[in-house]
């Protein structure tokens, strides 16, 4: 399954494609450089792989699974260990030079088998060093 972010103009969409048939749409802003930071994070290990990008859509891996605000609601999950998972992503980000702009629980994926993986590079920035990381929102995972 692949996930299609589109944009003319004024109007953005996303399209998620199964085999070539479009089988959901949605609205969502993208940027030239968001594809360049997003493959430089799957480098790494913590952002979906982009296909194809150009200056009007980006073509990239579907991740299936649950926002970490959905997950922190789930009953029986090892809190502590999502929050080292977390935190190790986020300060990868970080050591690898990328602020991601919007680090929030919706723009953290956790896949079916456990993985963390960070999405949305739309307000992502490039820094010169590593950047100290800061979390907009504060989760109480005890």
């Amino acid at each position: 399954m692949k996930v299609i972010y589109h944009s003319k103009r004024t109007k953005r969409s996303v399209y998620l494609k199964d085999n070539g048939v479009v089988v959901k749409t949605g609205i969502q802003a993208i940027g030239s450089q968001e594809a360049d930071i997003q493959r430089r994070a799957h480098a790494i290990g913590i952002a979906p792989k982009v296909f194809t990008a150009n200056k009007d859509s980006i073509e990239m891996e579907f991740v299936g699974g649950w926002s970490l605000n959905e997950y922190l609601k789930m009953p029986g999950i090892d809190k502590p260990r999502i929050v080292r998972l977390v935190k190790i992503a986020e300060n990868t980000l970080y050591d690898n030079c990328i602020s991601h702009g919007d680090f929030t629980g919706d723009n953290i994926r956790i896949t079916p088998d456990g993985r963390v993986v960070i999405i949305d590079y739309g307000s992502a920035k490039l820094t010169g060093e590593p950047v100290l990381p800061r979390l907009r929102h504060h989760y109480n995972f005890t």
